[in-house]
């Protein structure tokens, strides 16, 4: 996979499930800006995972962004 093709995918992904996870961390830490900044961190770590291990390592990505957002709290 390309970096285009990385860029495309975790693109897509963060349409479909920022909102949810601004929700997530933001009921958790009660602050928006903390919230933005755990939401973004995990981002980074699912664009090395998906570097990593390939567009389908992980079959259920909101599973995996899920989890690793409340375990960043």
């Amino acid at each position: 996979m390309e970096e285009f093709e990385y860029e495309v995918t975790v693109n897509s992904l963060v349409e479909q499930y920022q909102t949810q996870l601004l929700h997530i961390a933001s009921a958790y830490v009660k602050d928006s800006h903390a919230a933005e900044d755990i939401v973004q961190q995990v981002w980074i770590k699912y664009y090395q995972l998906l570097k990593l291990e390939g567009k389908d390592s992980k079959k259920s990505a909101y599973a995996w962004l899920y989890r690793v957002t409340v375990n960043q709290m």
